[in-house]
Parts: structure tokens; C-alpha cells; sequence
């Protein structure tokens, strides 16, 4: 699992995991709320995680209250939570050890958000705009940015894989209509992927 830390290929087989460790770790640790965190809220914000990111894995997940209680039983056995699955229930077990494990897993969605966050931040910029833009630019200068970001404490975790991030992350972005990906072909038979700033909905993406 460490190792998932550094490999698109290792994470993408915790994408359910992480992303509902992420929801818990804000809930009980960032927001240091006490009272239990239900099991609706979790599948309601967890399933929102789950489906952005479903372009960085080749699994078709089915996501319904019987995957939640498994990934949830997944998280007792390791005495990180008390999970009630007749009231739904889910309190964190306070002990050190436990805050660890779960910021573990939180972090391996943090790397995903802040760079999914990076490049709807650029998508905004463009929107409305009469720009049209190389896909490899702006991948090329996002990566920039991030490192940078990095380097200045802003972003706490960098996956070594970002550009490959970024690809899948415009890529879910314009299937969500908030970009509009063109590849256009030249003499050499070779196409290449442009980004039209003029067509997106910038309100979509404030939103």
C-alpha cells in the first residue's frame, strides 16, 4: 500500500478506500467535529470523489450501500472506526496509531484533488476566451506549476506520475462538458489535441 503512494497503477486499485478516508479525515481530523459522521453523508460526498476520479482506473466499481458497508468493515478490522451498520454510525477511534492510518489514506486522494483542483483553476482562466491551446503546453506548464506549488508548501503531496494525472484529468473534464478537447491532423499523419478556451461554461466550472 505504501507503495501506491508512487504508482498511478497501485493507487488505482484504492480509489473506493481513499476516497472515503478522505471524507472521514476532513470530517473528524481537518473540521475536529465529534459527532459521529453518517453513513449517508459519507456514500453522498464519497461517491462524488469516486466518480471524478473514475478515469484513473480501468475497474468499473459498482458503488452501493453493500460496497460502502464492505469498504467500511475493511477500515473496522483494522480498529481504525466504530461502524453501527443499524444506524449507520461511524465514529473514529481516537488512538494516535489510528488518526495515522486514516491520514494515510487521505493523503492518497489529497495528491488527486489539489492537481484535479490545479487544472480547473486553468480551465476557468481559459473559459470564455478566445484561446486555443496545445494539450501538451498546458499539461506541461500545469506539471510546472504544481512543482512549484510544491517546492512552496502549498501543495503538501506531489504523485510522481503528473503528468499522466493531468492527461486523465482534462480528459474527465471534457467529458464533463467543462472543456472541449479538438485533435486536429497534419501532413504527417499525426494529430494533435488542442484546448478551446471560447466553448467552455465558465459558470459550470465556478460551480
Amino acid at each position: 500500500m505504501c507503495l501506491a503512494h508512487y504508482s498511478l497503477s497501485l493507487s488505482s486499485f484504492f480509489v473506493l478506500e481513499y476516497s472515503f478516508a478522505h471524507v472521514m479525515h476532513m470530517h473528524f481530523n481537518v473540521l475536529n467535529k465529534t459527532e459521529p459522521i453518517t453513513r449517508e453523508k459519507l456514500q453522498e460526498t464519497g461517491e462524488k470523489l469516486v466518480n471524478l476520479f473514475d478515469k484513473e482506473h480501468l475497474f468499473d466499481y459498482k458503488f452501493d450501500l453493500k460496497t460502502l458497508d464492505e469498504r467500511l468493515n475493511f477500515f473496522k478490522e483494522v480498529n481504525m472506526l466504530s461502524y453501527d451498520a443499524e444506524t449507520g454510525a461511524i465514529v473514529l477511534n481516537k488512538e494516535r496509531e489510528n488518526n495515522g492510518i486514516l491520514e494515510f489514506w487521505s493523503c492518497m486522494a489529497q495528491v488527486y484533488v489539489d492537481s484535479y483542483l490545479v487544472v480547473l483553476m486553468a480551465l476557468e482562466y481559459i473559459s470564455g476566451r478566445n484561446i486555443i491551446v496545445k494539450k501538451k503546453h498546458i499539461v506541461y506548464n500545469l506539471r510546472k506549476a504544481i512543482k512549484m506549488l510544491y517546492a512552496d508548501k502549498i501543495v503538501t503531496h506531489v504523485h510522481s506520475c503528473i503528468a499522466e494525472l493531468l492527461h486523465t484529468a482534462l480528459s474527465k473534464y471534457s467529458l464533463m462538458k467543462l472543456v472541449e478537447i479538438n485533435s486536429y491532423g497534419n501532413k504527417k499523419g499525426s494529430t494533435t489535441p488542442y484546448l478551446l478556451g471560447n466553448t467552455a461554461d465558465k459558470t459550470l466550472i465556478s460551480e
